[in-house]
């Protein structure tokens, strides 16, 4: 079922072994989260600042000044949460943005920004840390209730290495969506924790896989509409939900619920995992039989229904 870059071997169940194979073997059949395909989505992992090393720049007291940007860390995001009012540090605006745009301006070939046109790197409104961009935390492991936390960070932030954020090489709006889906899935996070062991480092994200549907797949629709739903609960991501063609605001916790098990069964057939391959990704998601601290029977008799509902 292949490793990653980092040529470590998965931790397979210790159960329910031959679905668990079949439903890695399959999920590898779609391309690599790096791989570059002429009209697809491309995105690059990368980040502002080091935690470390770019410390002076940041202000680091109880109570900054009332127009400095937070700087996040991990631990301010969490899946469908884009800020958890836990934050790194803070920076002044002008800080951050001179030495960003002096980062992108001459990158080297190792840099997420050599892919970028010239103009978009002298284009100051394209700033990532203007813009609503997807995160994810580095610091991680198998044994959470979740290891692949992702969320669409509102713009006006900075953030350090702890949380390295995504910029989208090609796409639009519609293809952040897609990507939240599918790293917000349940059959991805189960992937995702066949490999890691602290980190979610780019070794480990870039050959996992991801779906390519059609641009106008029915599939692919829903996934962007259920993700750019789920994301959209804050008014600082208005602009962005209105690209993406939802509403933006607060969701009831049955509403979130029932769209967050559509979701996971959309993902399921995006990476066309058959119910038995499914059923395994729930048995075995984690080490005490739960799927984010439900049942996972409970879990997976409800997301059936919905993965049933789109087999028709």
């Amino acid at each position: 079922v292949g490793g990653s870059d980092a040529v470590a071997i998965p931790l397979l169940p210790t159960h329910d072994i031959d679905h668990a194979l079949a439903a890695m073997a399959q999920m590898r059949t779609h391309p690599r989260f790096d791989a570059d395909i002429p009209g697809e989505f491309r995105f690059r992992p990368t980040t502002d600042f080091h935690g470390t090393k770019d410390r002076p720049l940041m202000i680091l007291e109880d109570q900054p000044p009332k127009d400095a940007w937070p700087v996040y860390g991990g631990k301010s995001f969490d899946i469908w949460d884009c800020d958890t009012g836990t934050y790194f540090a803070h920076i002044d605006p002008v800080v951050a943005q001179t030495e960003l745009n002096r980062k992108r301006a001459k990158p080297n070939k190792r840099s997420a920004f050599y892919e970028m046109s010239e103009e978009w790197k002298k284009n100051p409104s394209e700033l990532p840390c203007l813009n609503p961009r997807i995160a994810f935390r580095d610091v991680t492991n198998r044994t959470n209730r979740r290891t692949t936390i992702a969320a669409l960070l509102p713009p006006n932030r900075a953030i350090v290495n702890a949380a390295p954020y995504l910029i989208r090489i090609r796409g639009d709006e519609s293809d952040d969506a897609f990507l939240l889906a599918v790293m917000g899935s349940i059959p991805f996070d189960w992937f995702s924790r066949r490999y890691v062991e602290l980190h979610l480092n780019y070794f480990v994200l870039n050959p996992l896989p991801v779906p390519r549907p059609e641009q106008n797949a029915p599939l692919r629709l829903r996934a962007v509409q259920l993700a750019g739903r789920l994301t959209a609960h804050d008014d600082r991501l208005s602009s962005w939900a209105t690209a993406v063609g939802v509403e933006c605001g607060e969701l009831s916790d049955d509403n979130k619920r029932d769209l967050v098990l559509e979701l996971d069964a959309v993902a399921a057939h995006l990476f066309g995992l058959s119910e038995r391959q499914l059923e395994s990704i729930y048995r075995t998601f984690h080490h005490d039989g739960t799927v984010e601290g439900e049942p996972w029977q409970e879990r997976f008799d409800a997301v059936i229904k919905h993965y049933r509902r789109w087999s028709e």
